[in-house]
């Protein structure tokens, strides 16, 4: 251990500097990343540090400590940073207009894939084959599942009313 403080202790800090700036260099001029940032700035940080601090056992200890400040410094500033939620963050709440479509079955490659089924007929439950499930579609893309209705047909246009656990309700028809 006395080996590894004494190395830290004597490196010298234009070297450290160097090393940082190639780093920084190679990782967003290169790269194109901003993967190696954190131990570019933490070089840059042991680089001030040598110059307060001159116990090598304190100085080979923060090192360690030095990257997981800086981790926890850029995780702190892309969360500052990143306002915008995922979508599956965002829950939509309130009245909608929308455009009903037929919303593909989820069930026909089934027939294809699993057609053994018919032969040995395993189906317990099976659909009718003129029941048609119908989609409400968004102006910004999302769409939701409607329930069974006779008076939709494909792109019409209605009002649906999301509630908090994102169920739908049809509140107007329009033709």
């Amino acid at each position: 251990m006395n080996l590894l403080y004494q190395v830290f202790a004597d490196i010298d800090i234009f070297w450290v500097i160097s090393i940082a700036v190639a780093i920084l260099i190679l990782d967003v001029f290169v790269l194109g990343t901003t993967a190696l940032l954190l131990v570019s700035a933490a070089l840059f940080i042991f680089a001030v540090l040598t110059l307060f601090i001159h116990d090598p056992v304190m100085l080979t200890w923060s090192v360690p400590a030095i990257l997981v400040l800086v981790f926890a410094i850029q995780r702190a500033l892309i969360n500052v940073s990143v306002s915008q939620k995922l979508p599956y963050q965002e829950k939509r709440i309130g009245t909608f207009k929308a455009v009903v479509q037929l919303a593909e079955d989820p069930e026909s490659s089934s027939n294809y894939f699993y057609s053994y089924k018919d032969d040995k007929q395993a189906g317990s439950e099976e659909r009718k084959p003129n029941q048609k499930r119908y989609k409400a579609l968004l102006p910004d893309g999302r769409f939701y599942l409607l329930d069974q209705d006779p008076k939709l047909y494909e792109s019409q246009r209605i009002k649906i009313s999301i509630s908090t656990n994102e169920t739908v309700r049809i509140i107007n028809y329009y033709d």
